[in-house]
This record gives structure tokens, C-alpha cells and sequence, in this order.
């Protein structure tokens, strides 16, 4: 599933990497409410990739696509993000199998 920022109504998506093995944050930031949601990525494994350790959007941007804009721009800028399974709630894992 991708999106175009455009389909944000002017959020925005970008990310603190501090380094090959650090956890890495990224964030979705409105114009006027400043940052609305964050994905949590952990370090990056031996594979490459970066576990999901935590999502959040803020309750009035919940279910316009800012979860998946995250996800879209990690997957983009390369930080490899994968599910992890054991830690997700319900609303995780359907939210999970949608954008596979």
C-alpha cells in the first residue's frame, strides 16, 4: 500500500537515525499540531532489518493512513522495518496484514 504525502493534508515524514545499530524514530509532523505519530524501529539486526517496537498516532489522526506513512517513508529511506508479531495488539495485527 503506498500514498503520496499529498494524501496528508501537509504532514510530513522524516527520521533520527544515530547509527548503524540504534534504534530509529519516525515521525509523521503536522504544519500546526507538530508531531502526530511516531514509528519506533529497533536496531538494526544482522539482516538488516529494524523490528517494529512501537506505533502511535494521536486519536484524531487514527485511521487516515499516518500508520502507513510512516511505515511507506521507513521502507523508502531504507531502515527496513519488520513486524513483530509477538508484540502486537489486535488493531497491530490487522493494521500488519494490510500493508505486507
Amino acid at each position: 500500500m503506498t500514498r503520496n504525502n499529498a494524501d496528508f493534508s501537509g504532514v510530513t515524514f522524516s527520521h533520527e537515525d544515530t547509527g548503524k545499530h540504534s534504534d530509529v524514530l519516525v515521525n509523521a509532523t503536522h504544519p500546526e499540531q507538530g508531531i502526530i505519530g511516531q514509528l519506533h524501529l529497533g536496531f538494526q539486526r544482522s539482516d538488516g532489518g529494524r523490528k517494529v517496537r512501537n506505533v502511535f498516532v494521536k486519536p484524531e489522526f487514527q485511521r487516515k493512513g499516518i500508520a502507513t506513512g510512516l511505515w511507506n517513508h521507513a521502507t523508502a529511506s531504507g531502515l527496513n522495518p519488520q513486524h513483530s508479531p509477538e508484540a502486537q495488539t489486535e488493531e497491530g495485527k490487522a493494521w500488519a496484514e494490510k500493508i505486507k
